[in-house]
């Protein structure tokens, strides 16, 4: 049976309106920084973006502006697949690493809460996309996967080089967002109903 990490969508971009948004949530706070990787804020528009997915929409479990800082290679522990909308990128690199999954506590003070972070030394990287603004893709975010600036620093991760300065500077200048629409069935499945 063939995994699927990852699959872009063909499928249209709803505006997002620049409005106040309220604070949802915040995680993988660094320890080297204190500063949440992720923060989330309510996506007040969520029937705009559900609505291209009419099928899922008895699926949906939750849905959010976020703002995504680098990741290092981690685990969803709640929803199994996302779809992010990608307002805002770089040419970051998403990658989904496959392997002996053993949790990493060291980067993070919060690992576990929503995600665990796992040991990137004896995981290969099995498939990668750079976003472009305007892409849709859905995830599988029962798969470890990471942003990180390029290619490169997916060696970094398994030779444990993660405080690299390189890599600190580039996440205090990143401007990442993406609306996510979360379920917690497997991609797999998302996919039968979306397709099926």
């Amino acid at each position: 049976m063939t995994i699927v990490y990852a699959k872009k969508l063909n499928v249209a971009y709803p505006e997002l309106l620049d409005e106040k948004r309220d604070p949802i949530e915040s995680y993988g706070k660094l320890r080297i920084s204190k500063s949440p990787s992720i923060v989330r804020w309510r996506l007040n528009e969520v029937d705009q973006f559900i609505d291209i997915f009419p099928k899922l929409k008895p699926y949906l479990y939750k849905s959010a502006l976020t703002q995504i800082s680098l990741l290092t290679p981690h685990i969803h522990t709640n929803e199994k697949t996302i779809i992010n909308f990608y307002d805002k990128t770089g040419d970051e690199v998403t990658s989904f690493w496959d392997g002996e999954y053993i949790i990493d506590d060291r980067l993070t003070m919060d690992n576990g809460n929503t995600y665990y972070n796992v040991d990137a030394k004896n995981l290969d990287v099995k498939f990668r996309f750079t976003a472009q603004e305007k892409d849709v893709w859905i995830l599988n975010t029962a798969k470890a996967h990471s942003v990180l600036p390029n290619e490169s620093f997916e060696q970094n991760m398994k030779e444990e080089r993660f405080r690299d300065k390189e890599l600190i500077r580039y996440n205090k200048k990143i401007a990442r967002n993406a609306i996510q629409l979360a379920f917690l069935q497997p991609i797999d499945e998302i996919l039968d109903i979306l397709y099926g």
